[in-house]
């Protein structure tokens, strides 16, 4: 039943990715016309939320291979500062709809330069802002910190949000694989929820010699 599922998954995921293409063909076409400033905005909101999209699918493609043992990292060089701030920028439309302010916090003595998988980090970042604006009550407010870890060349990350809360009890189900928050309230919020963001994020971090945790 298990590798039914993935196969399932795995098939959908490669169906999406088609007409998500041809969207951002489309926009990139777009973007070399001579626009108004409205509509600038408008394919600037379409980039984002194309972008957003293509991360969802590859959350479900990377499920499928973390699940059957097939998943691979590729690290190169890249600016992780300017990672950050695209992610805010494909979230950004998110936060406004519940007037949330992102608040981003970059270490001055940081070098922004890192050896990793861009691709996967900004998956785990994305993962984390997208549950932080979910569970983040209206005109709240988020702060998204990169900082450097003392006596190293590496970062620390924090995503820190004035949501709901956690209970002591159920955040040792927020790794695991399905795992969600029964009570009503968490439910409300995420209805739709499935439990499988966080469970990739914490495979992701481990694949990349990094932890993952969470206070609240």
């Amino acid at each position: 039943a298990n590798k039914f599922k993935s196969q399932w998954i795995s098939t959908v995921s490669h169906e999406f990715r088609t007409p998500l293409n041809i969207m951002k063909n489309m926009i990139d076409s777009l973007k070399q016309e001579e626009l108004s400033p409205e509509s600038q905005q408008f394919v600037e909101l379409g980039e984002n939320s194309t972008r957003l999209l293509q991360n969802y699918v590859g959350d479900l493609l990377d499920y499928c291979l973390l699940r059957n043992g097939k998943f691979e990292i590729a690290c190169s060089p890249f600016d992780i500062k300017e990672m950050f701030q695209q992610s805010i920028t494909m979230l950004q439309a998110k936060a406004d709809d519940k007037d949330i302010l992102l608040q981003f916090q970059c270490d001055s003595h940081l070098n922004p330069v890192i050896d990793s998988d861009r691709s996967r980090a900004q998956q785990v970042l994305i993962n984390l802002l997208a549950n932080a604006i979910k569970f983040t009550d209206v005109e709240g407010k988020i702060s998204i910190r990169l900082k450097k870890l003392t006596g190293s060349e590496g970062v620390h990350v924090e995503v820190e949000d004035n949501g709901i809360g956690i209970r002591e009890e159920d955040q040792k189900k927020l790794f695991t694989e399905y795992g969600r928050v029964a009570d009503e309230e968490t439910r409300a919020l995420n209805p739709q929820g499935v439990g499988l963001g966080l469970w990739i994020c914490k495979k992701f971090c481990a694949e990349l010699g990094h932890g993952i945790e969470i206070e609240s």
